[in-house]
């Protein structure tokens, strides 16, 4: 059984290398990720940070005026909407009334235009009859 010890042995060490080989690689492809995905979050807080030191140098007063100048040009907006929703409105029933008033003096221009014709066709028929 010692004679088998050996080459059990080598066996046992060829295979921790080859084993331990496989893990340093897949190791060292975790490290470079994760130093990539620290460089990021380092960037990413980086800007964070500047925004927040830009935001924080304007004043609470400047954007307490930026808010009522919002709120007072959203009111004016939807004013303006409201006016825009009422003359539309108004335009369509104009249009309504415009094609109603059209329609009846058609019909009126067709009536005077029937007696002009009924008159000249009695007035034919009364010169035919002297």
């Amino acid at each position: 059984m010692e004679e088998s010890v050996p080459e059990f042995r080598g066996f046992v060490e060829k295979s921790t290398a080859g084993i331990l080989h496989e893990f340093e690689n897949d190791s060292k492809k975790q490290k470079a990720r994760m130093s990539e995905f620290l460089s990021k979050q380092t960037q990413l807080l980086n800007t964070v940070h500047s925004e927040l030191l830009r935001f924080g140098a304007i004043e609470s007063l400047q954007l307490e005026d930026m808010m009522s100048i919002m709120k007072t040009c959203q009111t004016r907006l939807l004013t303006i909407k409201e006016r825009m929703r009422k003359a539309s409105t108004k335009v369509a029933k104009l249009k309504a009334r415009s094609l109603k008033i059209q329609e009846i003096k058609q019909k009126e221009a067709l009536n005077r235009e029937l007696r002009r014709e009924a008159l000249l066709m009695l007035e034919q028929e009364m010169v035919v009859s002297q």
